[in-house]
């Protein structure tokens, strides 16, 4: 929906039925494609020439090629091509000429800018009960109360309401892994890999860029998977990038936006982490899904630590161990190290 033509020369018009608008917008400067036609449809389309804007009702529909929306009320401003949504909005944005699967949103209402390709989506809000927006892409998938989606730049960024708000940003990510150590190495052979799972993530915040394949989650967050669940103050997500050329996928893992498998996670901040009979603590931990590694480390004054129901307490500059395995490797290597002494304290049962 565009800038309207010869607006100002209609004082008010009301048509009802089946509705269909058409506009194609003129080619700016510096775009390289051609402009795609906008197409609007509805069942009743009021327009006010004083305030020029246009109310839409009824099945509404508005499309461009890339992105498609519904909802049961639009209002589109006719200077900027602005409009709001709302009433069971859901909607889709694709890439043209990608196979990638397009990213699919649901919310209670919506927020669109016409020459910035920005839309935000607000979940419903009542006394009772909160419902988020969701969006989601293959089997990725964000739950916030805000979701702002940048279709021109590929980015996303999720949130809470106002300042303050809690930790309400629910992220699900596609991890396809090759097993644990055990797994990878049998008789000198690769055997067991390739399990997928997922992993979830609860935080205040999250930026996603495509670009740079990475998502950012800060204000707290909590990392769970199979292999432990992890809480620290922030943890960065790397993806793998999205195969291409009709490349085949991992099981689980979709093409294009928030697409591919998890390839690391660097978390930070006070970190607390729980596996089955162990339970693991420091200032960073990066995981590495290819392999199942955490290496985790910690300050001068507070070194990592390990704590295993079996085999005791184990700190040093920096452990490293594997998701199903008791052993623990420490390393005092490097500068930060100089110096440092490995501690194990081993509980021995009584006879």
């Amino acid at each position: 929906m565009g800038k309207g033509q010869g607006a100002d020369e209609i004082t008010s018009a009301i048509e009802q039925g089946h509705v269909v608008m058409t506009e194609l917008p003129v080619k700016k400067p510096g775009d390289s494609a051609a402009p795609v036609e906008e197409r609007v449809t509805a069942e009743r389309a009021a327009y006010d020439g004083e305030l020029e804007r246009t109310t839409l009702t009824g099945n509404v529909q508005v499309s461009n090629g890339t992105s498609v929306l519904w909802a049961d009320r639009v209002v589109t401003e006719q200077q900027t091509g602005d409009a709001t949504a709302d009433g069971s909005v859901k909607a889709s944005f694709s890439q043209l000429g990608s196979e990638a699967e397009p990213v699919h949103v649901l919310a209670s209402r919506a927020e669109l800018k016409h020459d910035s390709q920005v839309a935000i989506f607000y979940g419903a809000r009542s006394r009772a009960e909160s419902t988020p927006a969701r969006l989601w892409q293959g089997a990725s998938q964000v739950d916030a109360p805000v979701i702002e989606f940048e279709q021109k730049q590929k980015r996303l960024r999720a949130h809470g309401e106002g300042q303050g708000a809690p930790a309400a940003v629910r992220t699900v990510l596609v991890s396809v892994g090759t097993g644990t150590k055990t797994d990878l190495v049998k008789k000198g052979k690769q055997v067991g890999g390739g399990k997928t799972s997922v992993v979830r993530v609860i935080s205040r915040e999250l930026v996603y860029s495509d670009e740079a394949r990475k998502a950012d989650f800060t204000g707290g967050v909590q990392v769970d998977s199979t292999d432990g669940s992890m809480r620290g103050q922030q943890a960065v997500v790397y993806l793998q990038a999205a195969p291409t050329n009709g490349a085949k996928k991992p099981d689980g893992a979709a093409g294009g936006f928030m697409g591919g498998s998890v390839e690391r996670v660097v978390a930070s901040g006070h970190i607390e982490m729980q596996q089955p009979g162990r339970h693991a603590s420091g200032e960073q931990l990066v995981y590495t899904a290819s392999n199942g590694m955490f290496v985790l480390t910690g300050t001068t004054g507070a070194l990592p630590k390990v704590v295993d129901d079996q085999r005791g307490t184990v700190t040093g500059t920096s452990l490293q161990f594997h998701t199903g395995d008791e052993n623990v490797v420490v390393s005092n290597e490097g500068e930060s190290g100089a110096g440092q002494r490995v501690r194990t304290e081993t509980r021995v049962k009584n006879k």
